[in-house]
């Protein structure tokens, strides 16, 4: 997974939790790219709201399958 996802934004170094937009900000900036060209999908409806609400692209989690669908859309190849 850290091959796929070199960049982890852990909540105690930015002390906010989702679904605060703090975040969800913090992972645009340390990205250093446009909020809807990053993914996020959460089982929370919360947290995808959060991540929503900063113009990121967030997706509901159902399940393995719908995952792959949702990265296959979007050109990531797993």
């Amino acid at each position: 997974v850290a091959k796929c996802f070199p960049l982890a934004i852990l909540s105690f170094q930015i002390q906010s939790m989702k679904p605060d937009t703090k975040i969800y900000e913090a992972a645009i900036e340390r990205c250093g790219v446009r909020p809807e060209s990053i993914f996020f999908m959460d089982d929370k409806i919360e947290n995808v709201a959060g991540a929503l609400a900063t113009g990121i692209d967030a997706v509901l989690f159902r399940d393995a399958a719908e995952l792959m669908d949702q990265l296959n859309q979007r050109g990531v190849i797993v």
